[in-house]
C-alpha cells in the first residue's frame, strides 16, 4: 500500500503474500480434520473475503463508476482485455486468492483425492506446485509480462509454493523447496529487485519458524493484520489525492480509513448476528449471549 502511494518503492510483496496465504491455508484450513470440514473451512475463508470485497467494490462502482461489474464480482480474469494494467486489475490479489482456494476446495471435495493428499502431503503439494509451474510456463514462458503476472492461472504457483513450504518437515525438504522457490522466481518479473523481495520473504518463511517482535508493537501489529483486507480494499480511493503532494499523508490516511472500515464491518456483522439470534426461537438463551 505504501508503494502504491509512492511513499516507498518495494515491489514483490503481493506475490510473497500469496505464498504466505498458501502456507497458512495448508497449516490451518487443510489440517487433519474430516474432508467435509476441510472444504467448509476453505469455502468459509473465501466467504470472509468475498462478502466485504464485493460489497465495497460494488458501492464504489455505483458511486463513481470506477469499476466494472466483473471487477465487483471478482471475475475480472474472465474478461478479455488488451493485456495492459488498468483500474480493473487493482483487486487481482483477491481474485487470485479466492479462485485458487475455490479450486483447491473443489479438488479436495473428491474423496479419493482428499485421501491421497492426507497419505502423501509432501508429494501431493509438490505435484500441485509442479503442475502450477508447468501451466505458468506454458502460458507465459519464464517471464510474465503485462497483466499476465497478476492472472489467477499464472500466479497460482505462489500459493502452491506456500503449500509446499508448510509440508516441508525436514531439512532436506526445506532445502529442496528453497531451491524451487529461487528457480521459480528468478526471471518471473524481469526485475531482479522485485524477485529478490519474493525470494527473501519465501526463504524467511522456510527457515525462520518464529519471528520475535517487541511486546509494545504487538497490539499495533495485530490491529494491522486484522484490518489488512479493509486497508487493501479502501486505500485505492484514499491515497490518490495525496500521491503527488504528500504520500506520507496518503499512506497514514489509507491505514486509518481501512481500520475504521474494519471496525464498521465488525459492528455491522455483530448487529446482524444479534438480530438473527433474537429472532430465532430455537436458539437457547445461553447461546445467544455467548454468540455476541
Amino acid at each position: 500500500m505504501a508503494t502504491h502511494a509512492d511513499l516507498i518503492s518495494l515491489q514483490g510483496g503481493a506475490h510473497l503474500l500469496l505464498a504466505v496465504a498458501g502456507y497458512n491455508l495448508a497449516r490451518f484450513q487443510l489440517a487433519d480434520v474430516p474432508g467435509r470440514t476441510r472444504v467448509r473451512r476453505l469455502l468459509g475463508g473465501v466467504g470472509q473475503v468475498i462478502v466485504p470485497a464485493v460489497v465495497w467494490i460494488a458501492v464504489v462502482a455505483l458511486v463513481s463508476g470506477k469499476y466494472s461489474w466483473s471487477t465487483a464480482l471478482l471475475v475480472n480474469n474472465a474478461v478479455p482485455g488488451d493485456g495492459r494494467w488498468n483500474e480493473q486489475w487493482q483487486f487481482w490479489f483477491l481474485e487470485a486468492m479466492v479462485w485458487s482456494t475455490v479450486g483447491i476446495a473443489a479438488l479436495l471435495a473428491v474423496r479419493p483425492i482428499d485421501r491421497l493428499e492426507r497419505r502423501h502431503p509432501w508429494a501431493f503439494a509438490t505435484c500441485v506446485l509442479a503442475i502450477a509451474l508447468t501451466a505458468r510456463l506454458a502460458l507465459t514462458g519464464i517471464e510474465a509480462e503485462g497483466v499476465d503476472r497478476y492472472s489467477v492461472a499464472v500466479v497460482f504457483w505462489c500459493i502452491a509454493l506456500g503449500w509446499v513450504i508448510a509440508r516441508a518437515d525436514s531439512v532436506g525438504k526445506r532445502v529442496a523447496v528453497s531451491i524451487a522457490a529461487i528457480v521459480a522466481t528468478v526471471g518471473f518479473f524481469g526485475q531482479p529487485e522485485r524477485e529478490a523481495v519474493v525470494i527473501a520473504g519465501v526463504l524467511l518463511l522456510v527457515w525462520v519458524p518464529h519471528l520475535r517482535i517487541p511486546r509494545a508493537l504487538v497490539p499495533a501489529v495485530r490491529l494491522l493484520a486484522a484490518a489488512s483486507l479493509f486497508i487493501y480494499l479502501t486505500h485505492w480511493v484514499v491515497y490518490p489525492a495525496w500521491e503527488q503532494s504528500a504520500p506520507i499523508v496518503g499512506t497514514v490516511l489509507s491505514v486509518a480509513v481501512g481500520v475504521a472500515a474494519w471496525y464498521a464491518y465488525r459492528a455491522a456483522r455483530g448487529l446482524v448476528r444479534g438480530r438473527r439470534a433474537t429472532q430465532d426461537p430455537d436458539v437457547p438463551v445461553g447461546a445467544r449471549s455467548s454468540s455476541g
